[in-house]
């Protein structure tokens, strides 16, 4: 079988998201729409296998300068065990190093883990998802404190971001401010720095950066102000201790989890993440 392993074309795009419906068994429609924005933020990193000239698999990364995180990583249900996630995962790794990254960062099921364990990958902590399934607990007196994003905030969103992150993700950040417009609040403290900040997605709390605790429930009571597409979700590193408890005394509930896996020492304080963006941008 020769499995052709390229660059992600446009003319791959609807037979990938159809893989990636297959194989998360999620709406079609929002593996489109995530696609097209993270090819949007990095087209190059992005490959498609193909057999008999028909994808069948997916993966990409976004290379932040000093680390690279990979995402979506995915084959045809019909076509796993055949040897096309470790011929895609050896060619975006050669595409990484071909870019001179050195640190790589990706959150494994445990069915992928494995594969990546092959490549050098070693277990650096687990990434928790939290799920609101109920009303959540607010307290309703802390709203107040957080203030909504406005354009003076965001350089200095992204210097804080920047140091709890470990990279420049500017692009990113901007992205999702446009995409979700009266869904991002920042805190500062009393002489005006900022403190913390979170973007509210339809479906998802994240980005969700903040360096006090206290400002953590402020945020998150911001966020739980607004309406959501259905119970939203968190995306939390087992290292903020702090974090995990603040979600389930608000009532979230452990989702699932994924074994956060790294090649290399991944800068940044994941004790201050509270909220990733998603499981591909970190």
């Amino acid at each position: 079988m020769n499995i052709n392993v390229e660059h992600l074309r446009n003319q791959h795009m609807e037979s990938v998201c159809d893989v990636l419906a297959a194989a998360f068994k999620g709406p079609r429609e929002k593996y489109i729409n995530e696609l097209q924005t993270y090819r949007s933020l990095q087209a190059d990193c992005w490959l498609a296998a193909s057999v008999d000239d028909h994808p069948v698999g997916v993966v990409g990364g976004i290379d932040y300068g000093s680390f690279t995180s990979i995402g979506y990583m995915a084959v045809d249900p019909a076509m796993q065990g055949k040897g096309v996630a470790k011929k895609l995962f050896e060619r975006l790794l050669e595409v990484i190093n071909f870019r001179q990254c050195q640190v790589v960062v990706l959150d494994a099921t445990d069915a992928g883990a494995p594969l990546y364990r092959q490549f050098g990958f070693i277990d650096d902590g687990t990434t928790l998802e939290y799920e609101c399934t109920d009303k959540a607990k607010i307290r309703g007196n802390l709203v107040s404190s957080a203030t909504e994003v406005s354009n003076p905030d965001i350089d200095d969103i992204e210097r804080l971001d920047q140091r709890v992150f470990g990279a420049d993700r500017a692009s990113v950040l901007e992205h999702y401010l446009n995409e979700n417009p009266n869904r991002a609040f920042v805190t500062r403290d009393q002489v005006g720095n900022v403190t913390g900040y979170v973007i509210a997605q339809s479906k998802r709390i994240g980005p969700w950066v903040t360096t006090n605790q206290k400002d953590a429930a402020v945020l998150l009571e911001a966020a739980l102000s607004l309406n959501f597409d259905g119970s939203p979700r968190v995306d939390i590193p087992d290292v903020n201790g702090q974090g995990v408890a603040l979600l389930q005394s608000y009532g979230f509930t452990l989702y699932r989890t994924f074994q956060h896996m790294t090649v290399g020492t991944q800068p940044g304080d994941r004790t201050c993440q509270y909220g990733q963006t998603n499981l591909t941008l970190g």
